[in-house]
């Protein structure tokens, strides 16, 4: 795991779905620093504003829209773990997906995903402080 304490935001709708996803982010990852929770697209952008925000997970579309295309439209770089209900979510080009799980979530299916994300972080930190 990385030395640094990442911070990262949840975009989900459902307040179950989002509370479980809290709740297995603790377990795996109690270093892990949460920055924010939104149920929308324009409550992601504020926490998005406010904060320096190492990570997204996020609902491919919540209720005012879909997650991926506006924050391609406005030129969001944060990385993304999208989380769908079907194993169809394809990535974008001009967005930084990480991963994607797929519903319902498992301590496997978060794990491959950090794991996956702190490992292409560390390769960019590397890359940038040589």
């Amino acid at each position: 795991m990385a030395d640094k304490s990442f911070k990262y935001i949840i975009v989900e709708d459902s307040y179950f779905q989002s509370l479980s996803l809290r709740i297995a982010l603790a377990q795996l990852r109690p270093c892990m620093t949460l920055a924010g929770v939104a149920d929308d697209i324009q409550g992601a952008l504020g926490l998005l504003r406010h904060g320096d925000v190492d990570l997204v997970f996020t609902k491919q579309s919540v209720c005012d829209g879909n997650v991926t295309e506006d924050f391609k439209r406005l030129g969001i770089k944060v990385p993304l773990i999208v989380i769908s209900e079907s194993n169809d979510f394809i990535g974008d080009e001009g967005i930084n997906v990480i991963d994607s799980v797929i519903e319902p979530l498992t301590h496997d299916s978060l794990l491959r995903a950090l794991e996956r994300f702190e490992h292409m972080h560390r390769k960019s930190f590397q890359t940038t402080n040589q």
